[in-house]
């Protein structure tokens, strides 16, 4: 019997427990080469040791049982490299999605934060009627998003439109497309008629980074940005976000602007995020030119 380990031995030298050897062993996986009758005790050979260490690193690696299987029962550089293979690409699939993921997360971290700042604005000369905040001119750079825009029929702008919001969260996690913003909504009819309860031209959209998924993920996604915009926060109520579109209208007209492109609007905070609608925060984007 030198020739055969027993299963203790086995399960000393190769660190996996007896009860995981006995299951190999009902599987398939791994059959003790001699079973002595009267005790029912299981024998092992050196080379099933190896066996045994090589399941035990490839389990590690997350291969299947049945990969397993082939790889022992069919030992072959081409079957290795094929399972391997396999098994990488799995891992970097995985490695794409938690990483959209972990993106997601960090979008939401620093919308907290900003919200916090704008709470916290006390620049009296950037108040516009008591709700809109920090009013001002600014570049907006270009980014690329992913978009889903149709003509939505007796648009109400005061029910924010959840589930289109979470439709694109998903296609993003989903497909491990890194996203870099909140929702982005642009009306594209002519200012203010988002407000009429007519039939409303809108797109819903995200700021995504330039990797490669999102190019193979056969969704709508474009350039958005590269103007100057009056850019302000609208504080409270999105029912009542009307107010603080009026009241930028105004001061673009005061300081010798006018709208030149579709208004967008981004939610830093929103009843996906707070219940209490006075802590609900968004900004407005309204591209601009000089009159002539």
């Amino acid at each position: 019997m030198s020739e055969y380990c027993s299963i203790g031995k086995i399960s000393k030298k190769c660190n996996v427990t007896v009860k995981t050897l006995h299951y190999y062993d009902k599987i398939g996986l791994l059959k003790p080469e001699y079973r002595d009758e009267s005790t029912n005790y299981r024998y092992y050979t050196k080379r099933q040791m190896v066996d045994v260490l090589v399941i035990r690193r490839l389990r590690a690696l997350g291969i299947s049982i049945d990969d397993i299987k082939s790889i022992i029962s069919k030992p072959s550089i081409s079957n290795y490299i094929k399972v391997i293979s396999n098994r990488s690409d799995e891992i970097s699939k995985s490695i794409e999605l938690l990483n959209a993921k972990k993106s997601a997360c960090d979008v939401i971290l620093d919308r907290m934060i900003r919200a916090g700042e704008i709470s916290n604005l006390e620049n009296k000369d950037n108040l516009l009627e008591g709700y809109t905040r920090d009013v001002r001119i600014e570049d907006i750079p270009i980014s690329k998003i992913l978009f889903s825009r149709k003509i939505m029929k007796n648009y109400n702008n005061a029910d924010v439109s959840l589930d289109r919001w979470i439709d694109i969260y998903e296609k993003c996690t989903n497909n491990g497309i890194l996203m870099q913003s909140s929702i982005i909504t642009t009306y594209y009819p002519q200012p203010l008629s988002q407000f009429l309860l007519n039939d409303c031209d809108v797109e819903f959209a995200v700021a995504i980074s330039d990797n490669i998924n999102a190019e193979k993920s056969n969704s709508n996604i474009r350039c958005w940005g590269g103007f100057k915009a009056c850019t302000g926060y609208h504080v409270g109520k999105y029912s009542e976000i009307i107010n603080s579109h009026l009241a930028m209208i105004k001061w673009i007209h005061s300081k010798n602007y006018k709208i030149s492109g579709p208004i967008s609007e981004i939610f830093i905070t929103s009843p996906l995020d707070i219940q209490d609608e006075n802590k609900h925060f968004t900004k407005i984007i309204m591209p601009i030119k000089e009159r002539s």
